[in-house]
């Protein structure tokens, strides 16, 4: 993949990773900044690598020649703003940046890996990635020893989640590039707790005001839901794919329809939703798999990054 140039008097932001960790939210509370342009896709995905199990959207869309064309920004707004999680976990992608946009400044949402991984469970049976009767037990026995090795490398990231909540392992490379003014690692349990404090230390990161959060509502964004009939969830899903595919080349009808969805979603999500939260049974095997598979890795983040995970 080339790059063509980009414009040196605009200060690129980039939110990139983890997944199933209020990603959305974040740039979605950024975007609302009168400072800010944010991509006009959340994921431009552009800098992901060729064999990355998603698609690149960008490819499909005539208009977009160069990175610059995701963002239509008015004359004083310089700072571009995009999220794209998957960053963190594809190959190259970090010399990618670097050698593209050497100036940006990267943004990390770390999650407990534990929560992440039920997270992407629920996530992936929502997805119709895995099948209703799939345990939690079982979707981690599909990633680990012998199993892992049969998954294709071209499987959902939903099969990788396992392996992704080492972070440390995944932010090495851009650590090994970037200054580490140039990185910012957030925490999905601190954000929960007290957005503002949260996006006040974030806009001092940037260099813009937060003041502009002082009074903001901060509402949830993509947030996973409990619902009563998964099969009727998963064709929702299939649905909203493929009325996504249909619109791409169609922006006034996409814009349509996304008014419709904002105001419609609400309702199907508390009609299909279930009385009581959907409990995630874990094995006590399974939970000392995991205490042990990710018993060094707060260990490792407190070393690269100075100071201790919340968890």
């Amino acid at each position: 993949m080339s790059f063509p140039d980009v414009d040196t008097d605009r200060l690129y932001v980039i939110i990139a990773g983890t997944t199933k960790a209020a990603t959305t939210s974040f740039y979605r509370y950024l975007s609302d900044h009168p400072s800010i342009c944010p991509s006009k896709l959340k994921e431009t995905r552009y800098f992901l690598a060729e064999d990355y199990p998603l698609p690149l959207k960008f490819r499909r869309n005539k208009e977009i020649r160069c990175y610059d064309d995701f963002f239509d920004c008015p004359q004083d707004r310089k700072i571009c703003l995009e999220a794209t999680p998957d960053y963190l976990y594809s190959a190259n992608t970090a010399q990618r940046i670097k050698g593209e946009l050497a100036g940006a400044k990267l943004i990390f949402v770390l999650r407990e890996p534990v929560s992440r991984l039920i997270s992407y469970y629920k996530f992936a049976r929502h997805l119709g990635l895995l099948s209703a009767d799939m345990s939690f037990d079982d979707y981690v026995n599909l990633q680990r020893g012998e199993c892992r090795q049969k998954i294709s490398v071209r499987a959902h990231p939903a099969f990788q989640a396992l392996q992704q909540g080492r972070y440390s392992v995944y932010l090495k490379p851009y650590f090994d590039l970037f200054d580490k003014n140039k990185i910012c690692v957030a925490y999905y349990e601190q954000f929960l707790s007290d957005p503002l404090s949260v996006l006040t230390s974030i806009c001092s990161y940037i260099g813009i005001e937060s003041s502009f959060f002082r009074d903001y509502r901060f509402e949830a964004f993509n947030r996973s839901s409990n619902v009563s009939n998964l099969k009727l969830h998963v064709a929702y899903m299939k649905f909203k794919r493929t009325l996504r595919d249909f619109t791409y080349y169609r922006p006034a009808v996409r814009s349509m329809l996304r008014w419709v969805r904002v105001r419609l979603e609400p309702h199907y999500l508390k009609l299909n939703a279930r009385t009581a939260a959907e409990e995630t049974n874990i094995s006590n095997a399974a939970a000392e798999f995991l205490r042990e598979y990710y018993s060094k890795e707060t260990a490792e983040l407190t070393a690269m990054l100075g100071t201790r995970p919340p968890w």
